[in-house]
């Protein structure tokens, strides 16, 4: 027979050398005000999400452990390993994109939210962009227009032909690879790591859009536990029975 057992935490595990970030705190008071909601209050619907910001902020643990490791030399530099956790990162940023834009329970909540939500969770609708052309799936597998038939450019972005982008850290500078041997070459990685934020980007018809997710996922739970306390907030004023 099968056991279970009811979770009752969201948050990711923290490592001994995991500090606990001013998202991290945001995610725990997020917990914290979750508890009570009934299911006619929109308990599926708010745990729901409140669980996909747990799960940003451990795919964001994980990219930052490998970044380090890649930066100490502990792990091979050429690796995919935190393209595949930004992949990820970007797969539950489209979820809870699709529950602030598009559910109806939280449509009920806020009056004319459309207009709205776009302006109280920002970075989501800046970063979805990703998902909507590679991490959902592949632009040229799902052509919506002639352009996207033979698409590279979103392959480049996350994709395996795509290669390593840094953008400078601060007080910190980005050099060039030096002498051409396999020890200089390899020490060169490394420093990328430790002197460089792992950048991605992707072209729209519009714009050029870049995710530092080391950058970017501070303002992301930053906006979005307070969009989720907002919701809890009117949540609690509809009847719990």
């Amino acid at each position: 027979m099968a056991h279970y057992w009811s979770s009752k935490t969201f948050l990711p595990s923290l490592l001994n050398d995991d500090e606990v970030t001013n998202e991290y705190a945001a995610l725990r008071e997020l917990q914290s005000a979750v508890r009570g909601i009934s299911i006619p209050q929109g308990q599926v619907d708010i745990e729901g999400a409140a669980d996909m910001l747990g799960a940003l902020q451990y795919h964001y643990q994980q990219f930052v452990r490998i970044v380090r490791k890649k930066a100490s030399g502990e792990m091979s530099a050429d690796s995919p390993d935190e393209r595949y956790e930004a992949v990820a990162y970007l797969g539950r940023l489209g979820q809870f994109y699709y529950f602030a834009d598009r559910s109806k329970f939280v449509e009920s909540l806020i009056s004319n939210a459309k207009a709205i939500i776009p302006k109280v969770i920002p970075s989501v609708y800046r970063l979805v962009h990703f998902r909507m052309k590679y991490v959902a799936h592949r632009a040229r597998d799902f052509p919506r227009d002639k352009d996207e038939v033979q698409d590279v450019g979103h392959e480049l972005a996350l994709g395996a032909i795509g290669g390593k982008l840094f953008l400078c850290r601060e007080n910190q500078k980005l050099d060039n690879p030096g002498p051409e041997s396999p020890e200089a070459f390899s020490d060169w990685q490394s420093r990328s790591y430790r002197t460089g934020y792992v950048m991605f980007e992707i072209y729209n018809k519009a714009d050029r859009i870049e995710f530092v997710m080391e950058l970017d996922h501070p303002i992301v739970l930053r906006e979005t536990t307070s969009f989720m306390q907002r919701i809890i907030e009117c949540a609690r004023r509809l009847p719990r029975d």
